[in-house]
């Protein structure tokens, strides 16, 4: 996972940045899912519309080894320029693998299609029920201190800071 500033400022840190080389490999979140397929579809002359984009960010989320093999893979299967949404659908299996940490952005996005198949995902992945109960209870438990806070007229960012709320989850809070 990413090394948060502490970290990156640490001795060892620096210590080992001087003997070596760092090379940050970030994770691409879903809502960079988008951006990376079309970049990787230009590559090879192809594109997608809003809704086949849309179906391929579904069943590849979570597993980009499976989403560059499904890339390549319609490639090969069809010509340069857009490819229809159902030669999509008929050549895109669904490979999707989801983090149940992820699970309570999903929550806060509010989007329940999501939700669902993230739940039906991690069943099926056979991730343990009591993860993803405990997941879900400390999303809901940050959900309610925060409002609680803003009750007591507590400022937001003292309250994400508290609650250890960053980036992109402060907008969806």
């Amino acid at each position: 996972p990413k090394l948060d500033r502490a970290a990156l400022n640490s001795k060892w840190f620096t210590a080992l940045a001087a003997a070596g080389e760092v090379i940050e490999a970030r994770t691409i979140e879903r809502p960079q899912l988008p951006a990376w397929i079309s970049g990787r579809l230009a590559r090879q002359k192809q594109s997608l519309s809003a809704d086949a984009m849309d179906f391929l960010v579904d069943r590849i989320e979570g597993n980009l080894l499976a989403a560059h093999q499904e890339i390549q893979k319609l490639g090969l299967l069809y010509p340069e320029g857009e490819i229809a949404f159902e030669s999509l659908r008929q050549a895109v299996g669904n490979v999707a693998r989801y983090d149940v940490f992820q699970l309570g952005t999903a929550l806060l996005e509010g989007d329940p299609a999501r939700f669902a198949r993230m739940l039906e995902g991690l069943r099926a992945e056979g991730e343990a029920p009591n993860l993803v109960l405990w997941a879900l209870a400390e999303e809901l438990r940050t959900l309610y201190r925060i409002g609680k806070g803003r009750s007591e007229n507590v400022p937001f960012a003292q309250l994400f800071k508290e609650h250890r709320v960053w980036g992109e989850k402060q907008r969806l809070v």
